[in-house]
């Protein structure tokens, strides 16, 4: 695996103090989030000058980002079903994303969206996407940081090998420590980027209008 990603994959956790952990997952994640809401700034701007010229659209697509945290924390109860009524206190306190509530999330968002600015709801819809799959990309890469979301035991030699016991595979199934996994968290990250980049070459060729 490129050099790089094996550094992120040892170093899970940026900083440590009592009960409050820094990850890097969570940096790289902060840095995929701005950087799709700036493309989404930047196409909304460009294709709809009208509808933009009150700059009050700003924070309202500003909005869009915390639909999708909001669904991705409130999936953890629809994960658990009955097991959260008998510790609701417990669960709502651990850690939780799911990347399935977020995509709830962006479409309620861009419904709301759409509703408050007047631009048409598909078009909002392609815009927001494109900037999804430039932050689904980073965030993959913060998937494959963190542990989370990894594949099964393979012989592959472009397996991934979680050693650092603070990444979530290893306090999950310790006994995965030093066995190969299939890193999906990086093929879905490759192709969340060529999506993106797909997206951007139909994007070129559309009419504006």
């Amino acid at each position: 695996v490129f050099r790089p990603l094996l550094v992120l994959k040892d170093h899970p956790v940026l900083f440590k103090c009592k009960d409050v952990y820094i990850v890097t997952a969570g940096l790289i994640n902060s840095v995929a989030a701005v950087l799709s809401l700036v493309c989404a700034l930047y196409f909304y701007k460009a294709l709809f000058p009208v509808e933009t010229a009150d700059g009050s659209w700003v924070w309202k697509l500003a909005m869009v980002p915390f639909f999708s945290l909001f669904f991705s924390k409130a999936f953890h109860v629809v994960a658990l079903g009955r097991e959260f009524l008998r510790n609701p206190k417990k669960y709502l306190g651990e850690t939780a994303f799911y990347n399935q509530g977020g995509q709830f999330g962006v479409l309620f968002g861009t419904i709301w969206f759409s509703v408050v600015t007047g631009i048409n709801f598909l078009a909002c819809m392609d815009i927001n996407l494109l900037g999804g799959c430039l932050a689904l990309t980073l965030g993959r890469v913060g998937c494959y940081s963190y542990g989370c979301c990894h594949g099964r035991r393979t012989s592959s030699r472009f397996a991934v090998v979680y050693t650092h016991p603070q990444t979530k595979v290893l306090r999950v199934f310790p006994e995965l420590a030093n066995v190969p996994l299939v890193p999906t968290q990086l093929i879905s990250a490759a192709y969340n980027l060529l999506l993106f980049l797909a997206m951007l070459w139909a994007l070129s060729l559309s009419p504006k209008a």
